[in-house]
């Protein structure tokens, strides 16, 4: 860093110290760069090691082993994951290590077909793996993690139970938890009490059927009465929260005892700031497992914070991943692969149309697909070994999940890729007998459904030369 970086690195820290005696003031917030690839490199000014607890802070993982190798997605994972931890460990002897749930893939599981529940299966227990590899302190059950059925749950969060799930304030019944209310760690300079709180309308797209079987009791209530408990037992209180910015606000105005709130990701406006009273410091966890949070408190010897400081660390696709989990993904990967295999090719009877079939009517815009990147999207997954992966084929072939769709290259090879059916949604027996029924244009929202803000981030900065660019000739 330069000497004027320094000077203003220091102006910013003594300022958050200044006013942090005070109670009031936003926590500095930094963007990590890695220059080695190998992991992050702390630039932010050094705090006494003996007087400062690092939290650091994941979330919202969605069943993502490895990313997916889009152009926006290259970051994340948990093998490279592991790696940035592991540094920051090095670098913080006294860490917290704290997750905002959702951790359960996002693809559909389709009761029709058995393997694809495998395939779910198998992925929860590798995510499983990897994040008790990770030695994570605390776990928070959000909505997502319901998913995993409520007796699941309370296996995995019990005594003995694979993560250390926490939930103050959600019960499987009147008053059965799920997962305990806090889990307490014991750092140099303090100990560390981390609770969970959920707000009720985080749990609104939970399935009916399950929601019924729930109760969320009142966060801000629970929340209390634990701090209370705790008075005298620990030094230092994380609330790990999911239902946006405004419940994290109402829960720091409300137990001003929590030192920190880490938010489930809801776009707070800045990545840390401290409530209107300057206590707690509310901090989200990155988006999508694309990054973690680090956040530093320093703190007086009445265990009260004086100062702190917070960064993001991107997960960088240059990062080398950790050679455990990468096994444990190449691993994955081949079993999906035989399940999808054998389990598809008794699926197999395509019915969807392959493009060549729209050849002889429409050659202008067939000879306009052949050479454009949707003719060649399976060649992304096979060059990123992604050809089996469920969250990525839906977008890189034709109408893989669908009854006639994409199963594989040898019993599917016309619907590799992304076909003229996928984007006009042709009705064939409508369009065959007909030739004047028109097919369903392209818009924005339809392209929208494949080209996200995290995997192709230039739609959204050029959305429309990039739909002229990709737009039939007759459609100009």
């Amino acid at each position: 860093m330069s000497a004027a970086g320094r000077a203003a690195r220091w102006r910013c820290l003594s300022l958050v110290g200044s006013l942090a005696l005070f109670g009031v003031g936003p926590a500095c917030r930094q963007q990590a760069s890695s220059p080695s690839g190998d992991g992050p490199s702390d630039t932010l000014a050094t705090f006494p090691s003996d007087r400062t607890v690092t939290i650091v802070a994941t979330g919202q993982n969605i069943g993502t082993f490895e990313p997916c190798g889009c152009p926006g997605g290259m970051r994340g994972g948990l093998p490279r994951r592991a790696t940035v931890i592991s540094q920051l460990r090095r670098e913080n002897p006294n860490l917290v290590l704290v997750d905002t749930g959702d951790q359960v893939p996002a693809f559909s599981a389709d009761e029709r077909f058995g393997y694809r529940r495998q395939i779910r299966d198998l992925t929860d227990a590798a995510i499983l793996r990897g994040m008790r590899a990770l030695t994570y302190d605390a776990v928070l059950i959000a909505a997502g993690d319901v998913d995993w059925g409520l007796e699941r749950l309370e296996e995995l969060g019990g005594r003995g139970g694979e993560l250390p799930l926490v939930a103050a304030n959600l019960f499987a019944s009147a008053d059965k938890s799920l997962a305990p209310p806090y889990r307490m760690v014991q750092t140099a300079p303090a100990r560390v009490a981390v609770l969970g709180l959920i707000d009720a309308e985080a749990f609104a797209l939970v399935e009916p059927e399950t929601r019924e079987k729930l109760r969320v009791a009142d966060p801000l209530a629970a929340a209390s009465s634990i701090v209370a408990d705790l008075s005298g037992r620990t030094d230092l209180v994380i609330a790990l929260t999911v239902g946006g910015p405004e419940f994290a606000e109402r829960l720091a105005r409300a137990v001003p005892d929590i030192d920190v709130i880490v938010a489930q990701p809801a776009r707070l406006q800045g990545a840390s700031r401290r409530s209107s009273g300057g206590r707690p410091i509310v901090i989200e966890s990155p988006e999508n497992g694309l990054a973690v949070g680090v956040l530093r408190v320093l703190l007086d010897e009445g265990h009260q914070i004086v100062a702190s400081d917070y960064r993001e660390v991107d997960i960088q696709r240059s990062i080398t991943p950790d050679s455990p989990l990468a096994e444990l993904w190449s691993a994955l990967n081949f079993q999906v692969s035989r399940l999808r295999l054998i389990g598809e090719k008794k699926l197999a009877s395509p019915s969807l149309v392959a493009a060549d079939a729209c050849r002889d009517c429409h050659p202008a815009q067939h000879e306009f697909w052949a050479g454009h990147r949707h003719a060649s999207a399976y060649q992304t997954l096979l060059q990123k070994r992604r050809e089996n992966d469920p969250h990525c084929l839906p977008c890189h072939v034709s109408g893989y999940g669908l009854e006639g769709g994409f199963v594989d290259l040898l019993s599917t090879p016309a619907l590799a890729n992304v076909t003229c059916v996928m984007c006009h949604q042709v009705d064939l027996a409508t369009h065959a007998g007909d030739a004047r029924t028109p097919v369903t244009p392209v818009d924005r929202e339809l392209c929208t459904m494949c080209h996200t803000r995290d995997d192709s981030p230039r739609f959204y900065e050029t959305a429309d030369s990039y739909m002229q660019a990709g737009t039939c000739p007759s459609s100009r």
